[in-house]
């Protein structure tokens, strides 16, 4: 099972907050495409790269000093 993961440089604890909510919501989001009403604590290759691919295109532009990935 795949998770998405970030690092940032200079971040607050509060951007680290709202960046863990992010991926929390586009995780949620995606789930529910796939029609799973349950959590998970991780994400077949596919759903993590609609999860990462989501979230960087947020992140990035909202915070430019993090990098994401799936691990």
């Amino acid at each position: 099972m795949k998770r998405v993961k970030f690092v940032g440089h200079n971040i607050t604890e509060r951007e680290r907050q709202i960046i863990n909510a992010l991926i929390d919501v586009h995780g949620k989001a995606m789930l529910a495409a796939f029609g799973i009403k349950q959590a998970t604590v991780g994400y077949t290759d596919e759903q993590a790269k609609m999860v990462l691919e989501m979230t960087k295109e947020f992140g990035e532009q909202h915070f430019p000093d993090v990098k994401f990935w799936v691990e």
